[in-house]
């Protein structure tokens, strides 16, 4: 089973919809299908220039050693500055805590509703640097206080997204259209996945288009979906889907991958078709 986060961030979880779907229950399973094909869960930074400011410090100052994962891998969340100016703000923190630490890799790392400040950069979560920053934060004693006593290890950003030959057809630029400005969810019905994904799930958007179908596709980290439609706030209902989803998936009622073959669940049923977040 598949299907996931849009990305991101932001992260996007999809929505249980089946035939028998019903709306704020969506499982935890159709939330990891979510994830599996729209991305890592976690916000894009929309930093391109800068705003990671320890960037090129590496894991200096009794860092990481060997272990970085470069500037946009796992990292120690130290401070989350939001509001007005957060940006500024959130460098002056950079600034106080890394001299407070007396670290070369306390950087800052920008998310849509805020500046990160965070220490290091890590392949993974698991790793024994990573691990050891995180406890040595935790720990920290300053005047007293532990300020950093509820850090936490932070995923790396999603990759930026991919947008393809048709970027007016791709799930992203929804938000720009002025259909698409108060749309929440698309149907999704399939997955392409292997070395021309990108292409073939492009070229089925063009095939859906011909027929008059209101299709899109997005490019994940390693499969592209295929997305019908667009619904908004009622799209769910006290009996679950609204008529109009459940009116598309009668007519796209099964997940495909790769335009031709059944998608099937761990009981051997065919997987049904979903709404997902359109992401942000």
């Amino acid at each position: 089973m598949l299907v996931g986060v849009l990305l991101s961030s932001a992260s996007m979880i999809g929505c249980g919809s089946g035939a028998g779907g019903t709306g704020s229950g969506a499982s935890s399973e159709m939330r990891e299908e979510g994830r599996a094909v729209f991305g890592t869960g976690g916000v894009r930074t929309g930093d391109a220039s800068g705003r990671d400011s320890g960037r090129g410090g590496g894991n200096s100052g009794g860092g990481s050693g060997g272990n970085s994962g470069g500037s946009d891998g796992w990292a120690v969340l130290l401070e989350f500055v939001r509001g007005a100016g957060h940006e500024a703000r959130a460098q002056e923190r950079r600034r106080a805590w890394a001299a407070e630490l007396g670290r070369g890799d306390v950087t800052v790392r920008g998310r849509e509703s805020g500046s990160a400040v965070v220490l290091g950069s890590y392949r993974a979560a698991d790793d024994r640097a990573a691990q050891r920053d995180l406890a040595m934060v935790k720990n920290l004693e300053v005047n007293g206080q532990r300020p950093f006593a509820g850090a936490y290890l932070l995923p790396p950003p999603a990759p930026p997204h991919e947008m393809g030959g048709r970027p007016e057809w791709n799930l992203v630029s929804v938000r720009n259209m002025p259909a698409g400005r108060t749309a929440l969810y698309s149907l999704h019905i399939g997955v392409f996945e292997g070395r021309n994904r990108q292409r073939l799930a492009e070229d089925e958007v063009a095939r859906l288009r011909r027929l008059g179908e209101q299709a899109f596709y997005f490019h994940g980290a390693d499969r592209s979906a295929v997305t019908i439609g667009l619904f908004g706030e009622d799209a769910y209902g006290s009996r679950g889907v609204s008529q109009d989803v459940r009116a598309l998936q009668m007519k796209f009622p099964h997940m495909m991958r790769n335009g031709s073959e059944r998608m099937m669940t761990p009981e051997g049923t065919p997987e049904p078709t979903i709404l997902v977040q359109i992401p942000r």
